[in-house]
């Protein structure tokens, strides 16, 4: 098999890959809140006190970056961790784009992740996929599906 005939299928994303392209997310949400804390603290003169100011720029380069990824989810079908691991978001009908309401809907499936019976639904709904493209809830209530565009075909 030619590299050309390989990219001309598509290759469904792996649990494994999707599962460690969340985990760099999440590790990439860790540093922005991080960050956060250090502009409220920068802003607040210090670590200690009220924490009123600290929580509210927590909050806001949270929100922001929350909003940066289901724009860049909805309007080119990645994340960073999703990019790093060559894999992408696409609507399961046409493969395009997903679009923002559907990077939405996914993203607020996603949100309850931190509550360990949600997680376990979300893998086991993904294991069980009998379609083999490895959906979870998430992914078969938003009609999204991830593809490894390193290995196959980037449908864009």
């Amino acid at each position: 098999m030619t590299v050309d005939s390989a990219k001309s299928e598509l290759v469904v994303g792996g649990i494994g890959a999707r599962i460690i392209a969340f985990a760099l997310d999440i590790v990439f949400l860790g540093i922005v809140a991080n960050i956060g804390v250090g502009v409220g603290a920068l802003i607040n003169g210090s670590t200690s006190g009220e924490g009123g100011v600290i929580f509210t720029a927590l909050g806001i380069v949270i929100g922001a970056y929350l909003i940066a990824l289901i724009v860049t989810l909805g309007l080119a079908g990645w994340t960073p961790g999703l990019i790093i691991l060559g894999l992408r978001v696409v609507r399961e009908d046409t493969l395009m784009r997903a679009g923002i309401g559907r990077a939405l809907g996914r993203g607020i499936l996603l949100l309850p992740i931190f509550f360990w019976p949600w997680l376990v639904i979300l893998l086991v709904t993904a294991v069980r996929d009998k379609s083999g493209r490895h959906q979870g809830l998430h992914d078969s209530l938003s009609r999204t599906m991830v593809l490894n565009v390193r290995h196959g075909l980037d449908p864009r």
